[in-house]
């Protein structure tokens, strides 16, 4: 089966805090969308497969090794 994607346009980008992440429901489906520091966005199944649970989009960001200066 082949599937066609698509955009759609959920929130703003300042709407998402940088290494956070919100969910968004699309198409009766519910979809973590997550921002980076640098402002990339990411997006998956909001589904965690462990618990059974839709919590994804409540997780944290962050990077192994990653140092950031706070000044």
């Amino acid at each position: 089966m082949s599937q066609s994607l698509q955009w759609h346009q959920v929130c703003s980008l300042d709407d998402i805090l940088p290494e956070t992440g919100v969910c968004a429901l699309i198409d009766n489906r519910q979809v973590a969308i997550f921002r980076t520091l640098d402002d990339q966005l990411f997006a998956l199944d909001n589904h965690d497969p462990f618990s059974g649970a839709n919590v994804l989009a409540r997780g944290i960001l962050g990077s192994i090794g990653l140092l950031v200066q706070r000044r």
